[in-house]
């Protein structure tokens, strides 16, 4: 099974604007491996306590609010840096394990591990002589 078949994000800007705050499509990197797949978000500047995840109806999707980049004590005086609110959504096959799915975020990096149902893995069949 190639990844191609396993997971379709969809094709949008990388920047939406909605309620006020702009929304962004985080870069992601997908792999296959025999046992599943993986998937790495970048998510700058999002906390893991704000990070939300949700799997539904084939539908992972991924949502994080950005922390505000100001430095206490000083005053902006002038900001190009734009926060906002990362959002992204993969459809999943059927061949993936969705009650094993496992998630951690490290220095702005989001994995989200997706194991293969037992019966998509690849097995060895023996041969008898």
């Amino acid at each position: 099974m190639s990844t191609n078949e396993t997971i379709a994000a969809p094709a949008t800007s990388r920047a939406e604007q909605t309620e006020g705050r702009p929304v962004f499509v985080p870069a992601a990197d997908i792999y296959e491996t025999p046992a599943g797949i993986l998937i790495r978000c970048d998510m700058p500047g999002v906390a893991e306590q704000d990070l939300e995840i949700t799997l539904e109806n084939k539908q992972l999707t991924v949502t994080g609010p950005q922390m505000g980049q100001g430095r206490e004590g000083f005053e902006t005086l002038a900001g190009e840096y734009l926060t906002g609110v990362y959002q992204r959504s993969f459809g999943l096959s059927r061949d993936l394990d969705e009650s094993a799915v496992t998630a951690r975020l490290k220095d702005g990096v989001l994995e989200i591990q997706l194991p293969k149902a037992r019966e998509a893995q690849p097995r060895r069949i023996p041969v008898e002589a």
